[in-house]
């Protein structure tokens, strides 16, 4: 294990084992692999830029979340 960890990373040092730019895809990896599931193990198609299922409309319903009104995110 290196020693500094994050905190050196963060003041511009190697970056770790656990980098941060890694964080986003391995959490979409594991966010569509859960989908999935929920639809029967379906293969997904995911297209990142657009954020979006290309192959199996519906599933990009687990994607996002619908918040009750009054709730909204701005």
């Amino acid at each position: 294990m290196r020693s500094g960890g994050w905190a050196q990373e963060f003041k511009g040092g190697a970056p770790t084992y656990g980098d941060f730019l890694l964080a986003g895809p391995i959490s979409d990896g594991f966010n569509l692999g859960a989908v999935s599931l929920r639809l029967g193990g379906k293969r997904l198609l995911f297209d990142a830029p657009s954020m979006k299922v290309t192959n199996v409309p519906e599933a990009n319903r687990g994607l996002r979340r619908e918040y009750r009104k009054g709730w909204e995110l701005a």
